[in-house]
C-alpha cells in the first residue's frame, strides 16, 4: 500500500526515475544547502507506527526533512495510526503488512524480502531504521541490498532486566549482529548510549545523542493560559482548591500504574483534597480501573483514555509522577519540565538527564511507593518549594530538545555521511 507522492520539481533535468543528473551538491556549514545532482534517496522503516515518542519522533523527522534536498519514504508495519499517516506530505508510504511486534518467522522472512525489493526498486542512498524489530530486519534488509549508508535509531532498550534472560541474551546477540551493518547509531539519550555500549554494542565512534524533538511552544502555551485550565477543570469536574497528581503514559505493565497506585493510596490517606488524573490507553485499562475500583479510589483516581488535548490536561497538573520500569527517554517527562511541573520519578535510564534531584524534582528507587508517596507529599505540604522547582525545570529544559534541533541535527548527519560516501 502506497499512501502519499513525493514531488519532484519539473525545472531541473531528471532521469526516468524523476532523480536529478549531471549536478553535484553544494555544501555549506557542513548541511547541503542545494541540490544540484539528485535528490537524496531517504528510507525510514519502523515496526508500529501508533502515538508512541518513537512514532512521533519518525513522523517529525520524515516530515520535517527538506523534500528539495531528500526524496523521502517511509516502510511502515501492519500496525498503524491512520491519522499521524494522513499527515504525512510529499512522503511515500509503503506499508508492510507483514512485519509486527511479536517475533513470527514465517512473517519475519516475508517482510524482510518485501523490504529488500522495496529498497532494490529505489535505489536508497540511506535507510534510517527505528524500533527492535524494523532495526534488526530494516538493517539487513539494506545490508542485503548494498545500501551505501545504514542508520538506526535507539528509542529505548530492546534488552530490559525485565526480560528473561535467555531472550535478553538472544536480542543483545542480535543487536551485536546488525551493529556491525551500522553505519551510525543515534540515541535519544545519553543513558541508552551506555547501555548499548556496556553490552558492546558498536563502538563509541558509531553513536551520537540526538534528543527526540518536541513541539514544546505547545505545552509551554498550555501551562500559561488560564481560560484553558478553567476549561478542563469544569469538564472533568474539579474543584479550583484540589491539588491535582498526574500521570500521562500507555496503560501497559512496564508503565508500572500499579505502583503509581499503591503510592496514590499512601497520599490520599493524608492529602484528601487531591485527585490523582492518568492519561493513556492500553491493554490494562479493565484490569487497572477493576483494581482502582476494588480499593474504593474511583472517585480519587480518575481514568482519562487516550486524549487529544494532553498539553492542556497537563496545565492542571501540580505534580507529575512516572513509575516506569524501563525506557530510552520518557519525553513526557520533558513535556512536564517545560510547563513548570515538578516531578517525583522511578529512577529509570533516561530520567537523571530530565530531572535533577532535589532542583526540579525528586528521583526515588523504582518500585518505592514509600518513597514516592513521600516525595509528593513533601511537594503537596508546601505550594511554595512546589513551584519553585515547577520553575528550576523550565531553566532545564533549552532548544536542545526542540523538533527544529532534531531536524538539523540528523540533517547534519545525513549530508556528513553522505558527503563520505559519494
Amino acid at each position: 500500500m502506497a499512501i502519499g507522492f513525493a514531488c519532484t520539481p519539473m525545472n531541473h533535468d531528471t532521469d526516468l526515475q524523476g532523480r536529478y543528473v549531471n549536478r553535484k551538491p553544494i555544501v555549506q556549514d557542513g548541511l547541503i544547502r542545494e541540490m544540484k545532482h539528485k535528490k537524496i534517496r531517504v528510507l525510514h522503516i519502523i515496526t508500529r507506527f501508533l502515538r508512541g515518542g518513537g512514532a512521533i519522533n519518525t513522523l517529525f523527522t520524515v516530515q520535517e526533512l527538506d523534500k528539495y534536498v531528500y526524496e523521502v519514504h517511509l516502510a511502515v508495519g501492519r500496525d498503524i495510526h491512520k491519522p499521524q499517516i494522513k499527515k504525512l506530505e510529499k512522503v511515500t508510504v509503503f506499508q508492510v503488512a507483514s512485519l509486527v511486534r511479536n517475533v513470527t518467522f514465517i512473517s519475519d522472512i516475508r517482510s524482510l524480502i518485501s523490504i529488500y525489493k522495496y529498497i532494490r526498486k529505489n535505489d536508497f542512498d540511506i535507510v534510517h531504521t527505528h524500533l527492535a524489530k524494523a532495526g534488526f530486519i530494516g538493517r539487513l534488509a539494506a545490508k542485503a541490498a548494498g545500501v551505501p549508508i545504514i542508520i538506526h535509531t535507539i528509542h529505548g532498550i530492546t534488552f530490559p532486566p525485565a526480560v528473561k534472560f535467555l531472550y535478553r541474551c538472544c536480542y543483545i546477540f542480535l543487536e551485536k549482529i546488525a551493529a556491525r551493518w551500522t553505519d551510525q547509531f543515534i540515541s535519544v539519550g545519553e543513558d541508552l548510549k551506555k547501555s548499548y555500549l556496556r553490552k558492546g554494542i558498536g563502538n563509541n565512534n558509531q553513536y551520537q545523542v540526538i534528543r527526540s524533538g518536541m513541539d514544546l511552544h505547545y505545552f509551554k502555551n498550555a501551562s500559561g493560559d488560564d481560560k484553558v485550565k478553567e476549561k478542563i477543570k469544569k469538564e472533568l469536574r474539579i474543584n479550583n482548591d484540589e491539588k491535582i497528581i498526574g500521570y500521562v503514559s500507555n496503560l501497559e505493565s512496564r508503565k508500572g500504574h500499579i505502583y503509581a497506585i499503591q503510592a496514590a493510596e499512601i497520599i490520599l490517606r493524608k492529602h484528601i483534597n487531591s485527585r490523582f488524573l492518568f492519561v493513556g490507553e492500553g491493554y490494562l485499562n479493565k484490569k487497572i480501573e477493576n483494581y482502582i475500583y476494588n480499593i474504593g479510589l474511583e472517585k480519587k483516581i480518575q481514568l482519562l483514555g487516550y486524549r487529544k488535548d494532553v498539553a492542556e490536561i497537563m496545565s492542571i497538573f501540580d505534580i507529575k509522577i512516572f513509575t516506569s520500569m524501563w525506557e530510552g527517554l520518557p519525553q513526557v517527562l520533558v513535556q512536564a519540565a517545560a510547563m513548570g511541573i515538578p516531578i517525583v520519578s522511578f529512577d529509570t535510564d533516561g530520567v537523571s538527564e530530565i530531572v535533577i534531584h532535589g532542583k526540579n524534582g525528586y528521583i526515588v528507587d523504582k518500585k518505592d511507593t514509600q518513597a514516592m508517596a513521600k516525595f509528593v507529599s513533601t511537594l503537596l505540604s508546601d505550594p511554595q518549594k512546589s513551584k519553585t522547582m515547577g520553575m528550576h525545570g523550565v531553566n532545564i529544559i533549552d532548544a536542545q530538545w526542540e523538533k527544529s534541533t532534531m531536524i538539523t541535527q540528523i540533517s547534519h548527519l545525513y549530508s556528513e555521511l553522505y558527503n563520505g560516501s559519494v
